[in-house]
């Protein structure tokens, strides 16, 4: 299963094949899924930066920057990954962005079952092989965040049911040997009923399954959620121990 997941992701995901269409020259690298038109890639690939501001900005930082667009009536989300300074940009032009990393995990996980905003289009500003700003394009679902969900005035019995849900995505996705990296309340998204992870560019694969490698996804969790009504159904199945000096 290891080598199908390589294979499809790390290879069929980053050059032209039945599944992806690609644009590349100097200054551009651009993979995006057939079911995306050619002309709207391009358009993104033209006018990215006007789209981001025209939209609907959902987050704004200083590493990054998202917002919610509209392409041929449907609804998307794309993300910038700004590069904080001139150094930080000279020491990661040679790297994989960190777009690229979150398009290569939404494919993972789609490859998976797990869960997820579908990833559209990747696309990087080039200068040779020298990587500048990236972008990626995922679907966009209506929904709430986790965090937004569990403080709501939404009646305990739903709260209760997506604990469950949520826990039992936290366990098939460590399962499968995953770290999210970053896996707070507002990086679970419930959309239709159902709980998916975003912001995958922390994600990683790990060797081995064992649950103290999985510790510091839940305890990122923890901290946001330790309060809630439906805590102690979300952690029931994490040792106590783990939590020591999360309390004040």
């Amino acid at each position: 299963r290891d080598w199908r997941e390589k294979k499809y992701v790390e290879k069929k995901g980053f050059r032209q094949c039945g599944t992806f269409d690609v644009v590349k020259n100097w200054h551009t690298f651009c993979v995006f899924s057939r079911d995306f038109s050619r002309n709207n890639a391009l358009n993104i690939i033209k006018n990215a930066d006007a789209l981001i501001d025209k939209g609907e900005v959902l987050k704004s930082g200083r590493t990054a920057i998202v917002s919610k667009i509209n392409v041929d009536g449907k609804g998307y989300v794309i993300k910038r990954y700004n590069k904080k300074s001139g150094l930080h940009q000279f020491f990661r032009c040679l790297m994989e962005s960190r777009a690229a990393v979150s398009w290569k995990n939404g494919h993972l996980l789609e490859f998976n079952h797990i869960p997820t905003a579908s990833p559209v289009l990747l696309f990087e500003k080039r200068w040779g092989i020298c990587r500048k700003k990236s972008y990626i394009l995922t679907e966009y679902r209506e929904g709430i965040h986790a965090f937004d969900f569990f403080k709501s005035n939404i009646d305990v019995e739903s709260k209760v049911d997506m604990a469950i849900k949520v826990t039992k995505l936290i366990h098939h996705f460590h399962q499968c040997c995953f770290i999210h990296g970053d896996l707070k309340a507002h990086n679970i998204w419930i959309a239709r009923g159902e709980p998916l992870l975003i912001d995958l560019d922390g994600m990683k694969k790990v060797k081995r399954n064992k649950p103290r490698v999985f510790r510091h996804d839940w305890l990122r969790l923890y901290k946001d959620l330790r309060e809630n009504d439906v805590a102690e159904v979300l952690f029931q199945n994490v040792k106590s121990n783990d939590f020591i000096g999360l309390e004040k």
